[in-house]
């Protein structure tokens, strides 16, 4: 049942998630196996009220959430959808800022002061955006 409510959960051994669920009450213990359940993330932080604040990855980048995530009291597969919300909720956040700043700043202290995966994103967009305007320019040229 749990696998059905987090389907991310399929990604573990049965071994595995019996760990994980013998050890509700410690939430941290996930990170060990974080990478099998999200590609990319090596931990999760937590707050002094157990509380998830951030995601890491494996390069010692460090995404805040934008809300923290209670895990106290709830199960695991109720905490870990939050956490893949979050996950998503954040990035989303992410590129939208550092798009914005692209057109503020030089491009390599623009790439050094986002994470990896907002810089190659945001890269694309820009790309495509400003590809398609010499394409409309183009046509409109004509």
């Amino acid at each position: 049942m749990k696998r059905i409510n987090f389907s991310r959960l399929y990604f573990l051994s049965d071994d595995e998630l019996l760990k994980i669920l013998s050890n509700t009450k410690e939430p941290r213990n996930i990170n060990i196996y974080l990478r099998k359940i999200f590609e990319c993330m090596e931990s999760l932080e937590f707050d002094e009220h157990g509380r998830i604040t951030h995601m890491c990855s494996k390069e010692g980048e460090k995404i805040p959430f934008l809300k923290p995530v209670v895990t106290a009291e709830e199960p695991v597969e109720k905490w870990c959808k939050l956490v893949e919300q979050e996950m998503m909720d954040a990035l989303r956040e992410a590129v939208n800022s550092a798009t914005i700043d692209y057109y503020k700043m030089a491009r390599t202290e623009w790439a050094l002061k986002w994470y990896g995966q907002c810089v190659l994103n945001c890269s694309q967009i820009v790309f495509t955006k400003e590809t398609e305007d010499s394409i409309h320019a183009g046509i409109l040229a004509k």
